[in-house]
């Protein structure tokens, strides 16, 4: 194995996950390990996609757009989860519908 090996979106990725962590969301570990890994899970599944959409063609803009994934990904998954405790999905349904 050489350097180049490790110089993946993946790895970028959860580096910024990892970095990330140190002011991770959450009440409790568990909540704090969660948007951890889904943070770099992001980085890994999510990345590489909306790369490829938006027609990223250098193997160093892939990693640095793995990288802020990683990094942002678990506070916006926090905020997410955050907003959808608190709407009220009753009122979305339709008027007349049985609940």
């Amino acid at each position: 194995m050489n350097w180049d090996d490790f110089l993946r979106p993946e790895t970028a990725g959860t580096v910024g996950g990892l970095l990330g962590w140190l002011n991770a969301p959450g009440g409790t570990v568990k909540e704090q390990a969660f948007n951890l890994l889904s943070g770099i899970a992001a980085a890994i599944f999510l990345a590489p996609y909306l790369a490829e959409r938006a027609g990223m063609a250098s193997q160093t803009g892939r990693m640095a757009f793995a990288f802020v994934i990683g990094l942002v990904g678990m506070n916006l998954l926090a905020k997410l989860i955050a907003a959808a405790k608190k709407t009220d999905w009753a009122a979305l349904l339709p008027k007349g519908t049985k609940q």
